[in-house]
């Protein structure tokens, strides 16, 4: 099978807490030193199962020239992708309405991991994401989300608009971010929820906007036209979560 690496002391720690995928080994750089956090993270690795070599700084900086390793590295298996009837399954076990993220045409790693590390913080019970023409969790976006991508369940589909419709018909409600929705403090968020995002120069694309039952849309009082996906996501996420604790609060 192969390998994927992942860099980064928080990603690496939480791929090994979270043991969702087999670790083979960590590298870590012998000028740097074992501190608590390096010692603990090297005993993980080996109670589960995987090597540790002691190398070179030159050797890191080798692999990911362009990326602030922190003088350590893993290498695991590959990205378990989970399927969007494990999310439903998952929500149903917890006797909690789902709520769902769908990206839609989103490219940019960076932006996917800031979503990934949003969901899991705030309990999302997946992120749903298009097999092609879409960013991918790679390398990159699992240090970005700082390691919250190895708790998240993220779904790969080869049609995004089917998997809408199919969540639509499981009686979830489809939300749609987007510049000429309505205001984001208006939504019902009583009972199943999807948030469709789209990139920040096209939007949704037309399929998608199509099946969404409702867009909504962050207020903007300054002179910039939009938020950074990752912020939009972040604010439209917490506003959900926000009014479903008032619901819990208030319903007897």
């Amino acid at each position: 099978m192969s390998k994927e690496r992942i860099w980064g002391r928080q990603a690496i720690f939480e791929a090994l807490r979270a043991g969702r995928r087999r670790v083979h080994s960590i590298e870590v750089d012998r000028g740097l030193g074992m501190d608590a956090d390096v010692e603990e993270m090297c005993a993980l690795a080996r109670s589960r199962g995987g090597d540790v070599h002691f190398v070179e700084r030159g050797h890191l900086d080798a692999q990911e020239p362009h990326e602030n390793h922190q003088g350590i590295m893993g290498f695991f298996d590959p990205y378990p992708y989970a399927s969007v009837s494990e999310m439903l399954a998952v929500a149903r076990r917890s006797s909690e309405h789902p709520f769902i993220i769908a990206v839609a045409n989103i490219t940019d790693p960076h932006n996917l991991g800031s979503i990934l590390r949003t969901a899991e913080c705030a309990g999302v019970h997946g992120v749903i994401i298009p097999k092609r023409r879409a960013a991918q969790v790679t390398p990159a976006a699992v240090r970005v989300s700082s390691g919250a991508s190895e708790y998240v369940r993220v779904a790969r589909v080869s049609n995004l608009v089917r998997a809408l419709e199919e969540l639509k018909d499981e009686r979830l409600w489809v939300y749609g971010a987007e510049a000429d929705g309505h205001c984001v403090y208006e939504m019902d968020t009583r009972g199943g929820v999807v948030l469709c995002l789209g990139s920040e120069g096209e939007g949704l694309p037309r399929l998608v906007r199509d099946r969404c039952d409702e867009l909504v849309a962050l207020p903007l009082r300054g002179r910039v036209e939009s938020l950074n996906v990752g912020v939009a996501a972040g604010v439209i996420t917490y506003e959900i979560v926000r009014r479903r604790m008032a619901e819990e609060k208030t319903t007897p």
